[in-house]
């Protein structure tokens, strides 16, 4: 029983010291790609290595970055989220749940098998200054300008990887969580799946006051007026989904970051009855009415550059 919890403890002590072996490495690698121009002997040796390990040519060093400046470190938080927080959305006991059921359904495992958790705390989060290490975050200011790009050029659905539509009331303002819960459920869990992808929150508002008014023969004065003051109610409505949902992904002990979510207001030039050339078409329905009302989630995938994704 003595040797037995030598041998245990020994091994404990080895991997302890692989995984913060590990997290140093990291930390050196991402030094290095910051300091590239300045560290430029080093940086070319570890980088056509790298490039010869993974893609079987030193020469292949372009690729090899691309393959970096795509990836998502998780580092000592991420991985403490993963394997020891309860709360967390993508957890290592529920993954591992979710996998051995799809082998049972499939007949390659006959019952559940239990799977020792890895107590991540146990390491203490310690990375070469044996300090926890950041989470990775958006840069903001970056990210809502990429975005505004996207929206005035048309092609914020270019990249997306998720979306769908959570429809409001007439005057409606609060968006309370009891009402879009299965909704800010299914944000969450992509949130935490995808933490590397921006999620917009797109506001939309109906054009029928709009279009009455330019049928009454309003000014162009007002008219203009009334697109800003649509758009900006979409804007208030999304930043209030936004709200919303991190609000209770708090109450549910999931911690969300504000960063990955841009808030885009339309309007009414996307309205669900469509455009009838330059001015969107009256709704026919008092159905094509209540869709124009609408907040809609977008997962998309932004350009994998420092100035848009950056560890803090």
């Amino acid at each position: 029983m003595q040797k037995y919890c030598f041998r245990q403890s020994r091994q404990t002590a080895e991997v302890k010291a692989f995984v913060k072996g590990l997290l140093k490495a990291q930390e050196e690698t991402r030094a290095l790609f910051k300091s590239k121009n300045t560290s430029s002997g080093v940086y070319r040796k570890m980088i056509r290595q790298s490039a010869k390990l993974l893609l079987d040519s030193e020469e292949a060093v372009a690729d090899t970055e691309a393959m970096y400046g795509d990836a998502e470190f998780a580092a000592a938080a991420g991985n403490t989220s993963f394997f020891d927080d309860g709360n967390y959305p993508r957890r290592f006991s529920r993954l591992t749940g979710e996998i051995q059921e799809a082998y049972r359904s499939i007949g390659l495992l006959r019952k559940a098998v239990p799977i020792a958790a890895v107590n991540w705390a146990s390491f203490s989060g310690a990375g070469a200054s044996g300090q926890t290490l950041p989470k990775q975050r958006f840069n903001k200011d970056a990210v809502q300008k990429v975005v505004g790009r996207k929206q005035q050029q048309g092609t914020l659905s270019k990249g997306n990887l998720f979306s769908f539509e959570v429809y409001f009331k007439p005057n409606q303002s609060q968006f309370l969580a009891e009402l879009y819960q299965e909704a800010f459920d299914r944000v969450i869990e992509l949130a935490s799946t995808y933490g590397g992808a921006v999620i917009t929150i797109e506001g939309h508002s109906d054009p029928l006051g709009y279009l009455k008014k330019r049928k009454k023969g309003g000014s162009n004065v007002l008219l203009k007026r009334i697109k800003q003051a649509a758009k900006n109610l979409s804007l208030s409505r999304a930043n209030a989904v936004r709200d919303s949902l991190i609000g209770y992904a708090r109450s549910k002990g999931v911690t969300l970051d504000p960063s990955q979510f841009a808030i885009v207001g339309f309007g009414i030039t996307q309205p669900k009855s469509g455009m009838c050339g330059k001015e969107p078409c009256a709704p026919k329905t008092e159905q094509e009415w209540l869709n124009n009302m609408r907040v809609e989630f977008r997962m998309i995938q932004l350009e994998a550059e420092e100035s848009v994704f950056k560890p803090l």
